[in-house]
Formats: structure tokens, C-alpha cells, sequence
């Protein structure tokens, strides 16, 4: 109760349906930190590194703002406004988003531990300003007056919220690893397929709630504009041809059995031993007292007995093999000398 966001995720896909909330702001906030920072070793999502869908660079030009600003400033520019608005329903970019760099501060060294940064996405533009939004610490790119800038288009990162199957990836490398498609041999985009997420009839504190208001591409605040309505997720939509799971899950067998299974039965001093599926009702019969010697039946000990003081009861088999016994006491004697006492 009271958190912002019910649900968060930075990758794959999935469907959330017919969930209960209370007290929650916020059904899902999906995120792409690649597209605001750079991980080893797949880097960052700035436009230019190969293991993303990119559509290549777009506008360059140089920094005339004062050092220190955390947006762009071009003054020699003439851009439309929203012209790098990527991700937006209705801002017409809705396929692609935009990747800021600052050239001239290597494009991509970020270091997790800093809150500086120089690359991010655009949320915004004006006729000569760009403004991103800041990475998940919060952390913006603090120009330097004539730095080069680059802006490049990028349709789809790596492992982003809405993408599934991919190419079979190898690794060469310790640590962090080398990795490299195994169809191409090479560092490039692996052909991640679009599997969009979808959620329909969950409610919070009995109100219809979907990805709004956290539209999606949010979280935390921050803006992930390359995940995109109506591309990587649908609200209010039901799966096209998606059927529930029977519950439990049929590959859940912690608490139920395939009826194939079979478990031991194994009953001493008695018949009934054989092999029996996973709650049998199985008879079981204490030897007649001519077998065992000298001996009359008195009780059986184990578990699932239905009546452990008969000498012909059931066993329920349970989900593992069982053994039973039979337990037996002395016939007393026929007669007793009591060696002349009254």
C-alpha cells in the first residue's frame, strides 16, 4: 500500500491481467537504462552502439551555451518544436526516439558511481534548445561551451521492455564476457523480435487502472521515450489469441503429480505390496496367524492407514514410496501353571 508503482520491469515481455490493488499510484513502470547510461559489456544505448536498432545520426552541430548548462543550446539551429520528441503518442515520432551525445565528452563514458553523464534521450525541444531526461541517479550532461553534439535515432534497444526472441548469443570472454551473435560471428543487433506487453481489467482501489499514468515509459519519474504505446505495450487489451494457464501452472508439480507416476507400496508381515499411483486407495491384509508363528495381529504402524487396529485396512498412497507393518504379539499359552496356588 501507499507505493508509487505496482509493478516494474526493464526488460522482456508478459501480460498482467485481473489484478487487485489498493493504494498504488501506478500500475507499471517500465524503464531502459541503456538509453541513459552505459553498462558493461553491452554499452550504452546512444544511438551508435551496434547491439541496438539504430537509424543513424540526424543532426550535429556545436554547443553555444555557457559551461556548465545541463541542456543543449544551438543558436545557429532552427528546429521545429518537438521535432526530437520521440516515443509520444501523437508527437508523430511514435516508431523511433532520439539519443543526445556530447561528441566532444566521448559519448558514452559513464561511470555509475558519477551523476554526470554524456549521453541521454530526448523528452523535449525547442528552435535552439534540446532537453533530456536524466538517468535513474538523476545524473544530466553538463556542457562545455563548443562542444560538438550529436543526435541520432534509434528505433529499438537491446533487451528493452517489448522485445522477446532473439538471435542465439555466444561469449568469449572472463568476467563481464565478450559477447557476440552466433549467427553473424559478430557485435551487432541480434534481430529481437517485438513482443509486446499487454494488461486488461486490473483495478485499483476499485477503479479501472492501466499503464497511465505512468504511461508506460516511466519510472521513477524518468522518461524512456523508445518504450512505446501501441508498439511495446497495449492497455486495456487483451492478448490477441492468449488463453490462460490452467491453475497451478501444469509444469508446477511441487503440489500435484502426473497420474503416470507411480510409487512403491511395500507392506511387511502383509499383502498388498506393489506399485500404485499417487493417492490410491490400495487394500492391505495382515498375514492369517498360521503364517507368523505363534502370533496373533495387533496393529499396523506407517502412514495414510485408514484403520491401523484391523487386520484387513486401506493405505491412501501418497506422492512417494511407503512401507507398512504389520506387528503381531505372542498367542498366550493354552494353559497356565501356577504350580498348586489356589
Amino acid at each position: 500500500p501507499n507505493q508509487g508503482t505496482a509493478l516494474g520491469f526493464r526488460s522482456g515481455t508478459g501480460v498482467i491481467f485481473d489484478n487487485i490493488l489498493v493504494g498504488y499510484g501506478a500500475l507499471v513502470g517500465f524503464s531502459q537504462f541503456r538509453g541513459t547510461e552505459a553498462f558493461a559489456p553491452y554499452g550504452g544505448a546512444n544511438g551508435l552502439d551496434p547491439w541496438d536498432d539504430n537509424g543513424g545520426l540526424v543532426a550535429t552541430g556545436k554547443f553555444t551555451g555557457p559551461t556548465g548548462q545541463h541542456w543543449l543550446t544551438d543558436a545557429s539551429a532552427n528546429w521545429k518544436v518537438g521535432q526530437w520528441v520521440g516515443g509520444w503518442p501523437g508527437s508523430g515520432n511514435t516508431n523511433w526516439a532520439y539519443e543526445l551525445v556530447d561528441v566532444s565528452q566521448g559519448g558514452a563514458n559513464y561511470n555509475e558511481n558519477e551523476n554526470l553523464v554524456n549521453f541521454l534521450m530526448v523528452a523535449s525541444n525547442g528552435v535552439h534548445d534540446v532537453y533530456t531526461t536524466p538517468n535513474h541517479l538523476g545524473g544530466e550532461i553538463s556542457w562545455t561551451s563548443g562542444d560538438t553534439y550529436a543526435i541520432y535515432k534509434c528505433y529499438a534497444q537491446f533487451d528493452q521492455p517489448g522485445r522477446g526472441q532473439s538471435d542465439l548469443l555466444g561469449d568469449n570472454g572472463p568476467s563481464d564476457g565478450q559477447p557476440y551473435d552466433v549467427n553473424t560471428g559478430g557485435t551487432n543487433w541480434p534481430n529481437q523480435q517485438l513482443e509486446p506487453w499487454y494488461q486488461w481489467n486490473n483495478t485499483n482501489n476499485g477503479a479501472s487502472i492501466g499503464f497511465s499514468p505512468s504511461i508506460g515509459y516511466f519510472s521513477g519519474g524518468y522518461f524512456y521515450p523508445i518504450i512505446i504505446a501501441g508498439r511495446d505495450f497495449y492497455d486495456n487489451t487483451v492478448k490477441p489469441g492468449y488463453t490462460p494457464l490452467a491453475f497451478p501452472h501444469p509444469l508446477d508439480t511441487a503440489g500435484s503429480v502426473s497420474s503416470s507416476q507411480t510409487y512403491t507400496l511395500t507392506v511387511i508381515n502383509g499383502s498388498g505390496s506393489n506399485n500404485y499411483t499417487n493417492g490410491a486407495v490400495v487394500g492391505i491384509a495382515a498375514d492369517a496367524p498360521g503364517i507368523v508363528t505363534n502370533a496373533a495381529f495387533a496393529y499396523w504402524s506407517g502412514s495414510d492407514i485408514a484403520n491401523t487396529d484391523a487386520a484387513s485396512t486401506t493405505v491412501t498412497m501418497p506422492a512417494s514410496n511407503l512401507t507398512v507393518t504389520a506387528s503381531y504379539v505372542p498367542f498366550p499359552p493354552a494353559s497356565i501353571n501356577t504350580n498348586g496356588a489356589p
